[in-house]
């Protein structure tokens, strides 16, 4: 476990440098509203559409375009690995990678419900 777990931490150190970590902290501050830790709320209308700190030249940035790739299982293995960085916390998630990309790995844990389209 702890092998994982420093693994996990240098992954993240990786995609999310310290100094991008601070300005991604700084922007989650400035966000309006309470943000409930560890829990998608879809009645919450403060949550942002895009990634809040993901230039698209950056790595973190190149990830997150990668779950919007037309191969299904790109999306997902990628969406897992961002949701495992985030250590399994949904608003964490939803701030790194955006609401619209958030959506479909958060509905698959039942963590948030997609409208039905039927």
């Amino acid at each position: 476990a702890m092998v994982n777990l420093a693994i996990r931490r240098q992954v993240h150190q990786f995609i999310f440098p310290s100094e991008a970590e601070e300005v991604y902290q700084q922007k989650v501050r400035q966000l309006p509203g309470p943000s409930t830790s560890g829990s998608y709320n879809p009645n919450n209308t403060n949550l942002n559409m895009s990634p809040l700190d993901a230039p698209n030249d950056t790595l973190r940035g190149k990830i997150v375009r990668l779950l919007s790739w037309m191969e299904a299982y790109i999306k997902r293995c990628t969406a897992e690995l961002l949701w495992t960085l985030c250590d399994n916390d949904a608003t964490e998630y939803v701030h790194r990678v955006g609401l619209g990309n958030a959506l479909p790995l958060l509905n698959a844990k039942g963590l948030a419900s997609l409208p039905d389209t039927s």
